[in-house]
C-alpha cells in the first residue's frame, strides 16, 4: 500500500460531492423534475400546493454543482416544468397568467442562486474543518485523525503480505522546553523533528502529529526492521534540533506497536504504541515494543492505586523501622520509617508496586501526611517509654513542591510536642535537580524549624557538588549500589572513599546504606563513615522491636544476640 496516496484519500474523505455522486445527481434531477411535473398536472395544476416540491431538485442541483447548478435548475423549473405549458387548472385547461409564471420563474431562479451560494460557503467551511482535522495548523503535519483514517483502511483490507507498525515518538522533556522557550518554540518543534526524520527516511513512511510533545509514524516493514528504525530515530534525535535558530536537545522515548488484524479499530493500535512509549520512559528505556504482559502488569498497579484511599481509611498501611547505627560507638543512632501495605486479599504488597505510582499523583499528599503523623506519633511513644532516637521519613519531590505540606509537617511536630531535632527528612537526588530553588526554600523552612535534612541514595543520580554546598543538607546517605560492592570492586571502593572524604570536608554527616557483611562495615569504619544501616544489622522491623536493638552492633551482632 502506498501510504502517501492513502493519506490523500483520507484528506478527500467526506468531501461534499464526488465525481460519481455528481453523475448520480445529474441523472436524478431531470427525473425529479419529471415526477414533480406529473404530480402537479394530475393534482389539478399550479393552483395547488404540490408545485412547491419543485424546490427539491433545485436544492439537489445546487448541492452537487454549486451556484451554476442552482441557476440552471431554477431556470428549468421556472420556464419548463412550471412555465407557461403547465396550466393553472388542468380540469378547465386555463393557462397561467403571464405575470404569474414569470414571477415564479424569477423567484425560482433567485432561489437556485442563493442555494448555490450557500452550498459554496458551507463547502468552504467544511474544507477548513477537514483541514483542521487532518492537518495540524502550526506544523502542517497530518494529524492523528488522518492516521486513524489510514489505519481504518488497512484494517478493512486485512490481506496481503505487507505488514505495518505504528511508532509513537514521545518528547519527554517537552514541558521543560515549553517553560524555558515558550509556546512559539514548542509549536515549531514537531515540524523540525519531522523534517529531521524525513531526511533519514525519505519515502518509507509518513509522519503525523498527535500533540505538541508527541509524533506518530506509520511504517510498512517487518517487526525486527521496525525496531531497528526506532533505534535510528532515537540516534538521529540525539543531535540537537534547531527551531527559530535555537538548538535544543530533546529526550525521546519510542513506542512500537504492530498493526494486527485482531485490532478492531485504529484507536486500539494507537493506544498500544502510546502505552509502549510511556512505559519505555518509565523504565528508562529509549525504545519499547508493546507487550500485553506489560499492559496487564500496569493495569494491576493502576487498580492498586485506586485502592489507596480505601486503604488509608481502613488503616492497612503501616510503618516498619530499619535501625541506623553509629560506627564509632556501635549503638543505635536512629531508625528510618519505611511504608508497607498489608492488603486484606493480596497480603503484603511490596512498596515498589505502589509507591512510585502514588508519587506521581495527588494521592502522595495524603499518604505522606499519614506517614509524617504516624512516624512522629511513634517517636513520641518511644520517648515516653524512655527510648529517644531520631526518626527518618522519606519525602517525594511532589511533597516539597507544596509549601502547605512543609507547614503541615511543622504543625504536626508542634501538635505532638516532639523536638524537631528528632525528625530527619530524607530527599532524593531527583527532587533537588527538578527545581533546586523551590527545594532550597522548603528545606530551609524545615531546617530552621530544627529538622535534620538528609540527601538519600547519593551516588545513584546526577547531583552536582554545587547542590551539596547550596542546599541546607546535613547528611549524605550513600546509595546501596555503591556500598554493597566496595570489597568486590576497587573502583567502587575508591568512589565511596572519595564521597566520604568530600562529605567530611563539607561538614556533612555520612550514612552508608545496604551494609550486608562485616568486611563492608570494617571498610566504612576505616574510612571514617559515621553511620550505617542494612541487613547486616537488621531488616526493617515493627516499632515494638526497635528498643531491643539499641545496644551494640559490632560484628553484625546486637546485644540481644550475645
Amino acid at each position: 500500500m502506498d501510504i502517501p496516496s492513502v493519506l490523500e484519500r483520507a484528506f478527500d474523505a467526506g468531501a461534499p460531492v464526488g465525481g460519481g455522486k455528481r453523475l448520480a445527481v445529474a441523472i436524478g434531477v431531470p427525473v425529479l423534475f419529471g415526477l414533480v411535473a406529473i404530480l402537479v398536472y394530475v393534482t389539478g395544476g399550479t393552483q395547488n400546493a404540490y408545485l412547491h416540491l419543485i424546490y427539491l431538485p433545485i436544492l439537489a442541483a445546487a448541492a452537487a454543482f454549486g451556484m451554476p447548478g442552482g441557476l440552471v435548475a431554477g431556470l428549468i423549473a421556472g420556464l419548463v416544468v412550471l412555465g407557461p405549458a403547465m396550466p393553472i387548472d388542468t380540469a378547465t385547461g386555463a393557462p397561467q397568467p403571464l405575470s404569474n409564471w414569470l414571477f415564479r420563474a424569477g423567484m425560482l431562479l433567485l432561489f437556485g442562486m442563493v442555494a448555490g451560494l450557500t452550498v459554496g460557503r458551507l463547502r468552504e467551511q467544511l474544507d477548513r474543518v477537514r483541514g483542521t482535522a487532518y492537518r495540524h495548523p502550526f506544523s502542517g503535519l497530518p494529524t492523528r485523525a488522518a492516521l486513524e483514517a489510514i489505519l481504518a483502511e488497512i484494517l478493512a483490507r486485512q490481506q496481503g503480505s505487507q505488514r505495518y507498525a505504528v511508532l509513537t515518538i514521545q518528547v519527554n522533556n517537552n514541558d521543560q522546553i515549553f517553560n524555558i522557550l515558550g509556546s512559539a518554540f514548542i509549536d515549531g518543534l514537531p515540524g523540525a523533528i519531522a523534517e529531521r526524520l524525513r531526511l533519514l527516511f525519505p519515502r518509507r513512511w509518513q509522519i503525523f502529529q498527535s500533540d505538541s510533545g508527541k509524533l506518530l509514524a506509520l511504517v510498512g516493514e517487518a517487526t525486527a526492521t521496525v525496531m531497528e528504525r526506532a533505534e535510528q530515530v532515537v540516534s538521529r534525535l540525539n543531535e540537537p534540533v534547531t527551531v527559530t535558530g535555537v538548538p535544543v536537545y530533546i529526550d525521546v522515548s519510542v513506542g512500537v506497536a504492530s498493526v494486527g488484524y485482531t485490532d478492531d479499530v485504529p484507536d486500539a493500535v494507537l493506544q498500544k504504541s502510546n502505552f509502549a512509549a510511556g512505559h519505555a520512559h518509565r523504565l528508562g528505556l529509549t525504545v519499547k515494543a508493546y507487550s500485553r504482559s506489560d499492559r496487564g502488569e500496569n493495569r494491576h498497579r493502576i487498580d492498586l492505586l485506586a485502592e489507596v484511599p480505601r486503604a488509608l481509611e481502613a488503616e492497612e498501611f503501616k510503618l516498619l523501622y530499619q535501625p541506623q547505627y553509629s560506627l564509632d560507638s556501635g549503638r543505635l543512632a536512629g531508625a528510618e520509617a519505611l511504608l508497607r501495605w498489608r492488603h486484606p486479599v493480596k497480603g503484603m504488597i511490596p512498596p515498589g508496586d505502589f509507591v512510585p505510582l502514588v508519587e506521581d499523583t495527588a494521592l502522595i499528599s495524603r499518604v505522606s501526611d499519614w506517614v509524617v503523623n504516624a512516624a512522629i506519633a511513634q517517636a513520641v511513644a518511644w520517648r515516653a517509654a524512655g527510648f529517644a532516637i531520631p526518626v527518618a521519613i522519606n519525602l517525594a519531590p511532589r511533597n516539597l513542591h507544596s509549601p502547605k505540606f512543609v507547614a503541615r509537617v511543622i504543625e504536626a511536630l508542634g501538635h505532638a510536642g516532639l523536638d524537631p531535632r528528632s525528625l530527619e527528612v530524607e530527599i532524593t537526588e531527583t527532587a533537588i535537580i527538578q527545581d533546586s530553588r523551590a527545594m532550597h526554600r522548603r528545606l530551609s523552612q524545615l531546617k530552621e524549624a530544627g529538622a535534620t535534612i538528609a540527601l538519600d541514595d547519593f551516588g545513584d543520580g546526577y547531583t552536582s557538588v554545587r547542590h551539596l554546598t547550596s542546599l541546607p543538607i546535613d547528611r549524605l546517605k550513600i546509595d546501596r549500589s555503591l556500598v554493597s560492592r566496595v570489597r568486590a570492586e576497587r573502583a567502587q571502593a575508591r568512589i565511596v572513599s572519595a564521597i566520604l572524604l568530600m562529605a567530611r570536608d563539607l561538614g556533612l554527616q555520612t550514612v552508608a546504606e545496604g551494609v550486608e557483611d562485616e568486611a563492608t562495615e570494617t571498610f566504612l569504619r576505616e574510612h571514617d563513615c559515621q553511620f550505617a544501616q542494612g541487613f547486616f544489622y537488621s531488616r526493617p522491623v515493627a516499632p515494638e522491636e526497635v528498643p531491643g536493638l539499641q545496644v551494640g552492633c559490632r560484628g553484625g551482632r546486637t546485644q540481644s544476640d550475645k
